[in-house]
């Protein structure tokens, strides 16, 4: 009897054990231990700003006295220190407060190491005496705040769109789609959404804030719309099928109450929760190289195939077009059936020699975050690339073109040049985008009195705020427009309302 007892007894501790193994796996999928995770969270990376320090100490001194990281850390990552929202700011509650009103707002994204998403945050307050260390809100407890609450009280869709905000500076995902149907419902209850719905994250048309574009995609009842018709469920996102709303993030985390490092957005009902969240990132489809239609190339090598063809005798011609967002609709700006497509305009140059050996390269600048242009919509710029718009089968569509035959070997040079010493520059959609580029390389080659200006247009931005109007100073279906005023006047090199393809590059030379 006694062995059968302690037999039982030992297959109880080897189960126990085998348990608190299997658990400790399941908190810390990465594997990171606990002096790692001490280090990555009290220890900021050199050149960053002198106030993360300060935070990081008083997390370590917050650790030490209730020891809260390794299990935090385990469950939702460590810092991301390079990424941290810092806001100067009044505090609500600072009225009850002896010290100055001003306090700095510091936002810390964590996440678990080669996740590539931002798994929570922590929140934290400073100024000239003190740290306080808010609050720590795990993604994975999102539902544990609630949903549908007051402005400016802390719920599940505030928890999320912290955390998709803090995730597109950290990771740059702009785009994420919404699997928790509680999140980010449509204002009329009676809306029933055929698509899950999506967030766009971009900096705000009039701060350099970020903000949230809601999209919700719905049929109406219409039929026959678009290129697929509503017929048979098919929704093909026109503009009855699709609304927008618009959203600032959150700015008041002072809520929470003062936690001293070990509060979390478990509410200390960490067992209801799945693990999961009600979100996550969409890849982008259209960045570089992503399909045969945006490969980005080396525009310098680009340019070098021409110095193959002997200058003597050369001939040169310059050609700009344009296609427009909806093909017969240059009055339309911007198209969101197709994800926020503004469009496009590019250039062709064309060499060929006296011995009837031609090259051509057609190519447009674009935003790194894709072309979908939505996710660039706003006043901050981004970074930009070149793309091979004549790749061979793959050349991009044009609406409208103007061509410039048998300009000089000087005007085609400076072409050249211009292409080089612009190609880099920042992408900004309302007013150094692809037409901005295009009409740069055409105009260095113009005389003052011959330069071609874009027609300015406005876009109201539907919101839950009302309209936000986008100024844009150049636009596909602006110099459309322009192109189209120019022809009406008698200049026989433009052509428009029409569908045909860029010439076919030639490609890269070393």
């Amino acid at each position: 009897m006694k062995k059968i007892i302690i037999q039982v007894i030992v297959l109880t501790m080897t189960l126990w054990f085998t348990g608190c193994k299997k658990d400790d796996v399941s908190l810390n999928p990465n594997q990171l231990a606990e002096k790692q995770i001490i280090e990555k969270y009290t220890i900021v990376p050199k050149g960053l700003n002198p106030i993360l320090q300060r935070v990081a100490d008083k997390i370590k001194q917050d650790n030490d006295k209730t020891h809260f990281l390794d299990k935090l850390g385990r469950r939702s990552g460590v810092p991301i220190w390079n990424a941290c929202k810092i806001t100067v700011k009044s505090r609500s509650n600072a009225a009850a407060r002896e010290e100055s009103d001003n306090w700095t707002e510091v936002i810390i994204p964590i996440s678990l190491p080669n996740s590539q998403k931002v798994d929570g945050f922590m929140v934290c307050f400073v100024n000239e005496n003190n740290v306080d260390i808010i609050r720590t809100y795990e993604d994975q407890f999102y539902e544990n705040y609630g949903f549908g609450k007051p402005d400016g009280e802390v719920d599940a869709e505030e928890i999320a769109k912290m955390s998709m905000e803090l995730e597109s500076d950290a990771f740059e995902h702009n785009k994420f789609q919404i699997t928790d149907n509680r999140l980010f419902k449509p204002f009329d209850p009676n809306v029933v959404l055929t698509k899950p719905t999506q967030i766009i994250v971009i900096n705000s048309p009039q701060t350099a804030q970020k903000v949230i574009i809601i999209k919700h995609s719905h049929c109406t009842g219409h039929t026959g719309t678009g290129s697929g018709g509503h017929e048979g469920g098919d929704c093909d996102e026109c503009w009855d099928c699709v609304d927008y709303e618009y959203l600032c993030v959150n700015n008041s985390w002072d809520a929470g109450g003062n936690n001293t490092g070990s509060g979390s957005s478990s509410g200390g009902s960490s067992g209801g929760s799945s693990g999961s969240t009600g979100w996550s990132s969409i890849p982008p489809d259209d960045t570089p190289n992503a399909n045969p239609e945006h490969q980005k190339v080396d525009l310098q090598k680009m340019m070098n195939c021409f110095t193959q063809i002997p200058d003597a005798g050369a001939t040169y011609e310059i050609k700009l077009s344009i296609d427009i967002p909806v093909n017969g609709h240059p009055e339309t700006l911007i198209n969101w059936s197709n994800g926020g497509d503004v469009g496009h305009s590019f250039i062709t140059l064309t060499k060929t020699g006296i011995s009837g050996v031609k090259y051509s390269q057609s190519f447009g600048f674009y935003p790194q975050n894709g072309i979908k242009n939505i996710l660039s919509l706003g006043t901050q710029p981004c970074p930009s690339y070149i793309v091979n718009n004549g790749n061979g089968g793959h050349e991009h569509e044009a609406n409208a073109t103007l061509t410039m035959p048998n300009v000089s070997s000087a005007q085609f040079q400076t072409a050249i040049a211009t292409s080089l010493a612009t190609c880099t520059n920042q992408y900004n959609i309302t007013n150094y985008n692809c037409t901005s580029f295009t009409l740069g390389v055409i105009n260095s080659t113009l005389p003052s009195a011959s330069q071609i200006v874009s027609q300015p247009m406005t876009y109201n931005l539907h919101t839950t705020y009302g309209p936000q109007a986008v100024q844009f100073t150049d636009s596909p279906a602006g110099l459309y427009q322009t192109l189209q005023n120019m022809q009406n006047a008698g200049n026989a090199n433009i052509s428009t309302n029409i569908l045909t393809t860029a010439t076919t590059s030639h490609g890269e030379c070393n």
